[in-house]
């Protein structure tokens, strides 16, 4: 893996070059797939443990009725403030689940995976 960096900034979180995506063509209508969330933005319900700053790769399960007030994120690469007051805009759980009663997916299984 090659590295590339900035004279004079230096990050505290490593971030390697990343390839550029492979898409998969979608295999049959969008309105006959189950959707599930995963993202590494450090999404987790309040309740459960919180994720490290640096360097924790560990992930919590996310119900799929888990309610805005519910979540959060903890993340050590940016500020958490915006994500906070609307999860949606990094987590966007409850916006798939308008899609499911329109009828635009499929389903959305019970959890997903922050």
């Amino acid at each position: 893996m090659q590295l590339t960096g900035t004279p004079g900034l230096q990050s505290e979180i490593f971030t390697p070059t990343t390839p550029a995506p492979v898409w998969a063509p979608l295999g049959k209508p969008i309105n006959e797939c189950n959707i599930r969330l995963a993202s590494a933005c450090g999404v987790h319900l309040k309740k459960q443990e919180a994720f490290g700053k640096v360097g924790d790769f560990t992930h919590r399960q996310i119900p799929s009725t888990a309610q805005a007030d519910e979540l959060m994120v903890t993340h050590g690469g940016y500020d958490n403030a915006d994500v906070n007051s609307d999860i949606n805009c990094m987590f966007p759980l409850h916006r798939l689940n308008e899609l499911k009663a329109a009828g635009v997916i499929k389903d959305v299984p019970e959890f997903h995976v922050g």
